[in-house]
């Protein structure tokens, strides 16, 4: 699998987007693969050390840790079933954000172990490379509407 990138122009400022994307309970509205969050602790907006559990295509239970936040600029984190963290192996999903006036550039990468990739699209039913187009296409919804 590797890795996946895409970008898209949003009509909203870095802090618009960040307000999205700090919000746990609004990965579902953005971030593709999540379909729903189970928990979030600490509660709050996510910050550096954040863990959440959540479905991720097929798979409950899946865990995201936060490894990076800096408002307004960069969300950092691992994502994966049990087995993926326990073997050092989860995904590495990043998304940058880049001023632009009115607008921010939004982008994600999605990287992964060569040999935990195939387990881990067989688990969650996903395809990554699809994942990162619709994920940044989601974020740009929900920032515009609002």
């Amino acid at each position: 699998m590797g890795k996946h990138v895409a970008s898209t122009q949003v009509s909203g400022t870095a802090d618009q987007v960040w307000a999205v994307v700090s919000d746990g309970n609004r990965l579902p509205d953005w971030l593709s693969p999540v379909g729903v969050v189970d928990s979030i602790e600490p509660a709050g907006a996510l910050a550096k050390g954040s863990k959440l559990e959540a479905s991720i295509g097929n798979i409950g239970g899946a865990k995201l840790n936060i490894k990076e936040a800096e408002a307004g600029k960069r969300l950092k984190w691992s994502a994966g079933p049990f087995i993926a963290h326990m073997m050092r192996m989860p995904m590495i999903v990043e998304l940058t954000l880049e001023a632009r006036g009115e607008s921010t550039t939004a982008t994600i990468s999605y990287g992964s172990n060569p040999m935990m990739a195939p387990i881990m699209g067989m688990m969650t039913g996903l395809k990554f490379a699809d994942e990162a187009p619709k994920t940044v296409q989601a974020l740009k919804a929900a920032v515009e509407k609002g």
